[in-house]
């Protein structure tokens, strides 16, 4: 089924964070496998990797996960860079988020912004 995700992270990390964070990285084994955003996805592709538009997790966004095998996350979004011995760490107060624009999707005349609609599809088209 499908895992709600959310990215604890303040900077943005290259959707192979999550791949990574897994405690058995080798049950990514078929196309079943599925990230999802309220804007994007990827799907993974055996001896290829992930494939799609999703290309990072940002912060403030959440992620619906598809995988067809039981997995458990071990350290996702987690800073593994030490100092000292001590995991660096920010105060919140000096992390800038800039306003995010308004995405839209539009052809022609229309024009959609998505972040109105929770609800979102993915497609995948295989052309012979």
């Amino acid at each position: 089924g499908w895992n709600w995700l959310g990215w604890p992270s303040m900077t943005s990390q290259p959707i192979e964070a999550f791949h990574a964070a897994l405690e058995d990285p080798s049950k990514i084994n078929t196309i079943d496998e599925r990230i999802k955003s309220q804007f994007s996805f990827t799907s993974y592709i055996p001896s290829y990797g992930w494939f799609g538009e999703l290309n990072n997790f940002e912060p403030g966004l959440g992620y619906v996960v598809r995988l067809s095998q039981a997995n458990r996350l071990i350290n996702f979004g987690v800073d593994t860079n030490t100092r000292s011995g001590r995991r660096r760490q920010r105060k919140l107060e000096a992390v800038r988020f800039r306003a995010q624009p308004t995405r839209f999707v539009s052809s022609g005349d229309w024009q959609i912004a998505r972040a109105a609609f929770e609800q979102s599809m993915c497609i995948v088209i295989v052309v012979v």
